[in-house]
């Protein structure tokens, strides 16, 4: 009886504690990492994770609100690798496309184009990042 009792003690306090867990509308922690880094310069962090159905990517410090927050169906976002090794997902946002991804002799990056013009390039640091896009590819 008592451990019958425990044991539903237990479960009851898993069953409360999850939502404690759960990831914030505002971040990729928790969820499935298609790619994490941070920038070089500044130590931003970027993120890209699939979350409820959708690929989120995430940009800014930390902790606290992001810089840039989008959610994207899956159907339009695009994972590629090139024949050399290079891997990227490009994410939509409106006229803009934010492409994170890593070259396979130049290490991990984010790109920023406007329509069919290069905006920038924002060089990640290479030595802790996270890069699982190869897994996304032709699904």
């Amino acid at each position: 009886m008592n451990k019958l009792f425990l044991n539903a003690i237990l479960g009851l306090a898993f069953s409360i504690s999850i939502p404690v867990y759960a990831n914030p509308d505002n971040s990729c922690d928790g969820e499935q990492s298609i790619f994490e880094a941070y920038t070089l310069k500044g130590g931003k962090h970027v993120a890209v994770c699939y979350v409820y159905g959708d690929v989120r990517y995430v940009y800014g410090n930390d902790s606290g609100k992001p810089e840039m927050l989008i959610n994207v169906p899956i159907e339009k976002v695009k994972f590629s690798m090139a024949g050399n090794g290079d891997q990227s997902v490009t994410i939509p946002n409106k006229k803009y496309q934010y492409i994170v991804g890593e070259y396979l002799r130049g290490g991990p990056f984010i790109q920023v184009w406007k329509g069919q013009s290069f905006v920038t390039e924002i060089k990640l640091n290479a030595s802790d990042f996270e890069n699982h896009i190869e897994r996304y590819i032709n699904n």
